[in-house]
């Protein structure tokens, strides 16, 4: 049976910043380097014609230079689906060589620039015919929610949980994200997939948004408005009234059956 994918997309600086180092991937957008001021909200409805992506970058080195990394992750991440004609076949192949891509292109900017770090976050998803698959790098959230509950899909690389363990109360360190080739890292995407079901929901966020609204919260909006756009809103309208102080990016994704 056909799938309908109702999505949206918000964006919000956050409080205590002065520019946007947050990106996104969506409905073939991705935020203009020169627009770092970006707030906005916007829509798309699409079936599985062919496959279809969406993703979030987190940029970090300092504002104009995080803010490039994230700008590069998120230029690599559309030249790469678009190269292909949005033709996908083996979506865990196409995230690696992205990954990879995209590591490279972060890390010459780093060297022209002569930085001793610059770097994004990744976290993606694919859909394709009747499967999906989801990708990420570094601490940006991938959840599902289905049958009564929400499960994250994606693996924060963090050191969260030694800080945890040993009691120390600090934000966790990036272990992982795109432009560790300079430190001679190898990156580790984290790679999922499954079946794609109607009545699902998909959400990607940046750290501004998990770090603010619980997984239960989302949990809640869904349940309570359904729609990907009022979702978006009182996610990000909850960030807005706990004084949100970084960067706020969330992707929501409906999948509905199309009944003949």
């Amino acid at each position: 049976m056909p799938f309908v994918l109702e999505a949206s997309c918000g964006n919000f600086v956050g409080c205590a910043k002065n520019e946007n180092e947050d990106n996104f991937y969506f409905d073939n957008l991705i935020i203009p380097i020169e627009k770092n001021d970006f707030n906005a909200t916007i829509d798309c409805v699409e079936d599985l014609s062919k496959a279809r992506a969406y993703a979030i970058f987190d940029g970090m080195g300092g504002e104009s230079n995080a803010r490039q990394a994230s700008f590069i992750a998120a230029e690599t991440f559309s030249n790469c689906y678009n190269g292909c004609n949005q033709y996908i076949p083996n979506p865990k192949q196409f995230f690696l060589d992205y990954c990879n891509a995209a590591d490279r292109a972060i890390e010459e900017m780093a060297q022209e620039k002569r930085l001793s770090a610059s770097g994004s976050t990744f976290a993606g998803l694919i859909f394709s015919n009747t499967e999906v698959a989801s990708c990420n790098v570094g601490d940006s959230k991938i959840f599902r929610i289905y049958d009564e509950k929400i499960v994250q899909l994606s693996v924060e690389h963090t050191d969260r949980e030694v800080l945890k363990k040993i009691g120390i109360k600090k934000k966790p360190t990036l272990l992982q994200y795109l432009g560790m080739k300079k430190q001679g890292v190898e990156i580790e995407p984290f790679i999922s997939k499954g079946s794609i079901k109607g009545d699902n929901y998909f959400v990607l966020c940046s750290d501004g948004v998990s770090d603010v609204v619980s997984p239960s919260n989302i949990f809640k909006y869904i349940k309570e408005y359904s729609t990907p756009k009022r979702v978006v809103e009182a996610v990000l309208e909850e960030v807005k009234k706990m004084n949100g102080m970084d960067n706020s990016t969330v992707i929501v994704v409906k999948i509905t059956e199309q009944r003949s």
